[in-house]
């Protein structure tokens, strides 16, 4: 995406400051954008983006050459993104921004089911700190030290999943352990995105 976007900016013979300007982005966080140094780009900034440079946003999610230097579209997949404090569900959450990975990047058997979860709290620091999107398969089949999304008395957690001997289910995190059934196990979590990028568990 940030080649994209800096090839854009090039063709046009503008500026970073005036597209941020037009944009209304912060010259800053465009700055950050365009050099690559962060892949959390939400879908109202690539919108706006693109009408200040006047180009698809297709055209704007990164795009590579082929072995003759030709370009074309590199695939991507927009995951929702809700958030943990205000949503009491995973799927049928509020959605609060989207997360573009390249289709490269998310494995085959995770993109149907796939939806993120913005954390808020450090149960599980430091592996997962507040502020944290956890990229969350609700179709994979959990097992014992997996972190997992569960929902107790209506509201998100994200937790370890620990399952003893005797067959039950504990979920553990700094705050202890907690006793959970199957059913409360709403999805796996199978990567983890940060300023840095995604991190995505194969």
């Amino acid at each position: 995406m940030a080649a994209a976007i800096a090839e854009a900016i090039r063709e046009r013979d503008t500026s970073v400051p005036k597209v941020a300007e037009a944009a209304g982005i912060p010259v800053s966080t465009m700055y950050r954008i365009v050099r690559g140094t962060t892949k959390r780009v939400t879908q109202d900034q690539i919108e706006r983006i693109a009408d200040a440079l006047d180009v698809p946003q297709s055209r704007l999610t990164g795009r590579r050459g082929t072995a003759e230097d030709s370009p074309q579209y590199m695939p991507v997949i927009a995951i929702p993104v809700i958030d943990q404090e205000v949503s009491a569900s995973l799927r049928g959450g509020v959605v609060v921004e989207h997360v573009y990975l390249p289709a490269g990047e998310v494995p085959e058997g995770h993109r149907r089911n796939t939806i993120a979860l913005r954390v808020r709290g450090d149960c599980l620091s430091p592996a997962v700190v507040d502020g944290d999107t956890v990229i969350v398969d609700t179709e994979m089949a959990p097992e014992s030290g997996n972190p997992v999304v569960a929902t107790i008395d209506g509201h998100l957690h994200v937790k370890r999943l620990k399952v003893l001997r005797s067959g039950r289910w504990m979920l553990t995190s700094n705050e202890g352990e907690l006793e959970v059934e199957p059913f409360q196990i709403d999805g796996v979590v199978v990567g983890l995105y940060r300023a840095m990028g995604p991190r995505l568990r194969r």
